[in-house]
């Protein structure tokens, strides 16, 4: 039972460094914001130049070239928001076809949500392209502007794997790079992770303030939904 704790909560957590970044800047924002009593000192020391480093890095790998020369996201932007529209996806897919054609829904989440959920850049391909092929068959039992979408990504998605193809050996290295600062970063945000529940031990939930409430719901959310049985309901009797 002890081993989830010795687990860093922001080592493997499914988020783009845009998103990551964004996430560690308002984490540092309300440590500050909340320093009147300068009782937060010594924990804003401990992560602040990370987040620092780690958001320069992000600015500068946008503007460089490395990452977006063109008008088409990064990668992890691209399946961060994939992430997202599948939400939306599922919903309709399921209302449509879950039990009614419960074949027709299996074209679709043949894994259920959690696939699409811990998406990664091997898989990324071959599964932003089932959904457009999907959304596309099904067009007429979609919302309006969902294929479309769909399309958009598979689309995105392409010409940034291109892109970086063509300069590959400098993604390679600004992707070392970030992912160095990364893991620092993320190491000194468990210590304050640790140093906030001490302070606040006898009401832990006090160590929410200290983080972005949208992103920290949207991942309680993502968590809740592995936790159920998101395999394909079974057909109606």
């Amino acid at each position: 039972m002890i081993f989830n704790f010795l687990e860093n909560p922001y080592e493997n957590v499914k988020i783009g460094a845009k998103k990551f970044a964004k996430f560690a800047s308002k984490h540092l924002s309300a440590l500050e914001a909340n320093n009147d009593q300068n009782d937060l000192t010594d924990i804003i020391t401990i992560v602040k130049n990370d987040v620092e480093e780690f958001v320069a890095w992000v600015g500068d790998k946008d503007e460089d070239g490395n990452e977006s020369k063109s008008n088409t996201k990064n990668l992890d932007t691209i399946t961060d928001d994939f992430e997202t529209f599948m939400d939306d996806v599922w919903e309709e897919v399921n209302y449509k076809f879950g039990r009614k054609k419960p074949d027709v829904f299996m074209l679709c989440f043949p894994n259920g949500l959690n696939e699409y959920n811990n998406i990664t850049r091997i898989n990324a391909p071959i599964l932003i392209k089932r959904v457009a092929d999907f959304c596309d068959k099904y067009k007429a039992d979609l919302p309006a502007g969902m294929p479309a979408e769909a399309k958009q990504f598979q689309t995105d998605y392409a010409a940034k794997q291109k892109e970086q193809e063509e300069g590959q050996s400098n993604v390679k290295d600004s992707s070392k790079e970030g992912e160095v600062l990364r893991q620092k970063l993320a190491k000194s945000m468990k210590t304050v992770l640790l140093s906030l529940l001490l302070k606040h031990k006898d009401n832990e939930n006090e160590v929410l303030k200290y983080y972005d409430a949208e992103t920290i719901n949207y991942y309680k959310r993502t968590s809740q939904k592995k936790a159920e049985d998101k395999t394909p309901p079974p057909p109606a009797k």
